[in-house]
This record gives C-alpha cells, structure tokens and sequence, in this order.
C-alpha cells in the first residue's frame, strides 16, 4: 500500500514519520486505526490479551477479560473453513449457546448507577443484583439510599459478609422487599453471612436444604414461583478466602446437584479469581459450574485494591444465558467490592393476581398494639436488655420484642383473606375492626326493627 496524501503520520511500530512513497500497513490492532512500515510489521511486538492481540500503545489500557468460550469458537470458526477435514459436525447445533455466553461476557462492562438505570428497559422482566457489603452496620444504609436511586427495582438482592443474624434481618429493611438471612458462623464477628432480598412481587420460599453454613461455603436458596409451571432457583453463596478450596467443590457440586428441576440464578463472591483460569482450583470451580449447566455472565475485575490489580471474585451464574440481555458491574457503589447485576426477559408473569387470597399470620389491630404495649410496659429492664445494664444486649430485647409480638398479634389460626396490597392498597386492620363493628350494629338494628314490628301481632 503506498500513502496517496501528503499528511504524514507516525509508525505505530518504530514512532518515525511514515514518509511519502513508503510501504504501510495497518498494524492489524483491533483498538486503534494506526498505521505502521511495512518493513516493522515483523518487528511490531504485538501482545496477547483476552485472545487479541494488540499494539503496545493500546496493550496497557486493554482490562483483563475472563471469557472461556472466545477460544472454542475461535476453534470451531477455523475447522468450518477447513474444507480438507475428513469428518463433518454439525457446529451449529453446539455453538449457538457458548456463542451468545461469550457475547454476554464480551459485552458485560462497568457502569456508573445512572447508566445503568438507563439498561432497564420493558423487555426486563427479571434481574439480579450482589454485593459484597462488608457488614450491614457499616455500609448498609448507603447501599439501601442507592438502591432506592433506581426507578426499575431489581427482582432479586443478593449481599454477601452481612455479619448480620437472621434475628436482627428487620433492622436492615428495603422497601418493597421480603428478606431472607442465613445464619452467621458462631465463632466469628465479621466476614460470615448472606441474605436475599425478593421484591414483592414474587413469591418466594427459603429452599432449607440447598441452604447451608460450613467453614467453607455460606448458601441461601429460595424458589420463586415465576408462573403455574415454571419454578426459579435463586441463591447467594459465599466463600470464605480462608477456608478449604477442595472442600468448598465438593459442597457447591453437591448443592447444584440437589437444586429442584428450573431456571437457576446463583449470585456470589467466590474468592476464586476467573482472571486466573490456570490454577488448579480455579479450573476445578469453572469445571463444575459449566458441567451442571451454569454460565458466568461477569467477566471484569470486581474486586480491586489500591495495591493490587482487580480480581474476577463476585459472579452470577445462570442456567438461563439464552435469556440474558445485559450484564455489568456498578463502579461508583461499594469501595473494594463492585456491585454486579445481570438483566433478563424470561417468561415469568411476576404480578400476584388481584383475586388472589393473601395467608394472614399476624393481626395488627388497635386493641392488639395496646396489648403489646401494655406487656413491653411491665417488663423490667432487665428482661428487655439483660443483666448487665452498662452494656445493654440488644438481641436480648429484640428476641422479647418478637416473643411479645407473637403472644399478642399472632392469629392462632392463619386465616385466608382477598384483601391484599394489590385488591385493597388501603385496607388495614383499623378499617376491618370498624367493618365488623357496623355490620354488627347493622345485625342488632335489624332484630330490633323485627322485634318492634312484632308487639302489634301480640
């Protein structure tokens, strides 16, 4: 190729003006449109990254991406232009889905909150979203004020280091959201527990025996029902970086093997970095989550240090990635840990129907609050915050309080109702005590009306 104008530009290769008359090329640079001599292209030193490879101005700005289907398809592209092979396989057939997860791992990058609350669109209908808070009391609220920034919310919450019982879940609310926490390890006072947040407008039930606390791995499960027929297995898992790789394999299998039959999501912080698919045990984790079906729709750093260079730690792993539109990581949220989150379509119908009768445990009623009071009134101090007064016990009293919430508010027997947020937004159990006053006074005038009508006859 010969320059046909007279603006001259720089080598790529060696930085010296590329002269009129002189053999260029393109350095082949898949960031850059520069150009090089043809004689340097031998020399140009290009270097490997994520598969590509790039010139050594563009090298350094490219970020590390975990992808490990970029190499199969790189594979099976050059076998179906080799027309000399002797065999034939119908490639098509076991590309399509390795195809569309490396499309999402390619497009997955990090975005600021406004940006990503410009994702949501009417084609999600479904979406996930974790975070490694690092203790609710510290970093909880702000999280919450974040969340609370999105006009689109989130159809499930994962956190992981809550460092919270399960106890003390209602000092941690998010506004139309039912939570679920898992217990926390007993010996340690930070970095234990995971709790998931389900928004109301799905039906969710803790799956007990997917859920699980050992030394190596923290699990909570729920199953949503997304319609009549279709079930979502949803988790969040933690792995502690201080406990046992091997053991943690064979806890996570074991648990992926013992989900229910449906769409599953597991949300997490693996502290086992993508970025390094050459360990052992990072091989061993992706071996089993591929093998049981699960594809990883993160592929950035989501952990970063002053210090170090960023890890691929936190994931979301879905069996659903033909479904998956986007995926991303929030990089003005959190400081070390980066929140993630993934957006779906799936075929769900998430609004509970207005007919639907809502189970009722728990009568809020005037007479029964003036109950409560009048109990939590009699107890002594130290029945509400222990023995030592100095240092009060706060889950002493909050184990009263629930006690006392129980013995005065609980319906003996559940009862099913079609009053419900959706039917009746502004139904309370104020509202049905007057409801059942008048239609009392209503019966009692009536029998008075018929007694009066019968003093003639007599």
């Amino acid at each position: 190729m010969t320059r046909l104008h007279n603006k001259k530009e720089v080598c790529g290769c060696c930085s010296k003006n590329i002269q009129i008359g002189q053999q260029f090329t393109e350095c082949g640079c898949p960031k850059c449109p520069s150009i090089i001599h043809t004689k340097c292209y031998k020399k140009s030193d290009f270097k490997n990254k994520n598969d590509s490879f790039y010139c050594n101005c563009c090298f350094p700005s490219i970020p590390s991406r975990y992808n490990p289907f970029s190499r199969l398809i790189n594979q099976v592209d050059s076998m179906e232009d080799d027309s000399d092979r002797f065999y034939n396989l119908n490639f098509q057939e076991i590309s399509d889905v390795p195809v569309t997860a490396s499309n999402i791992l390619k497009q997955c990058n990090t975005n600021t909150s406004t940006a990503t609350y410009q994702k949501f669109s009417n084609e999600i209908n479904f979406s996930t979203f974790f975070y490694n808070v690092d203790g609710n009391k510290s970093n909880f609220d702000q999280l919450a004020a974040e969340l609370a920034q999105f006009n689109s919310k989130f159809s499930v919450i994962g956190l992981a280091e809550t460092n919270t019982e399960p106890d003390h879940k209602q000092l941690f609310p998010i506004d139309n959201y039912n939570s679920f926490y898992n217990d926390i390890m007993p010996d340690k006072s930070k970095g234990t527990g995971v709790a998931l947040y389900i928004h109301t407008s799905l039906n969710a039930v803790k799956n007990k025996l997917a859920s699980s606390l050992t030394p190596n791995m923290e699990s909570l499960f729920v199953s949503l029902q997304a319609n009549p027929t279709t079930t979502i297995n949803v988790g969040v898992v933690y792995r502690p970086p201080n406990g046992a790789a091997k053991e943690f394999h064979k806890e996570f299998e074991s648990t992926l093997r013992g989900l229910p039959k449906g769409s599953t999501y597991i949300m997490g912080d693996f502290n086992l970095d993508l970025l390094k698919p050459k360990t052992t045990d990072v091989e061993r984790f992706e071996e089993i989550f591929l093998s049981n079906g699960l594809y990883p729709v993160i592929s950035l750093a989501t952990h970063k240090r002053t210090t170090q260079t960023g890890t691929c730690i936190d994931n979301i792993l879905t069996t659903d990635i033909e479904h998956t539109i986007h995926s991303g990581i929030i990089e003005d949220i959190g400081s070390s840990h980066s929140p993630i989150y993934s957006l779906s379509h799936l075929n769900i119908n998430p609004k509970v129907s207005a007919d639907a009768k809502q189970t009722q445990h728990y009568s809020f009623s005037k007479q029964n609050i003036e109950n409560l009071l009048k109990n939590l009134k009699a107890q002594n101090s130290t029945s509400l915050i222990g023995p030592d007064t100095s240092n009060p016990d706060f889950s002493h009293f909050l184990t009263n309080f629930n006690n006392e919430i129980d013995k005065t508010c609980k319906l003996k027997k559940p009862k099913n109702t079609k009053r419900n947020a959706i039917s009746n937004p502004w139904i309370n159990d104020t509202i049905i005590d007057s409801i059942g006053q008048k239609n009392k006074l209503y019966k009692k005038e009536k029998r008075t009306d018929c007694d009066s009508a019968l003093i003639p006859l007599l």
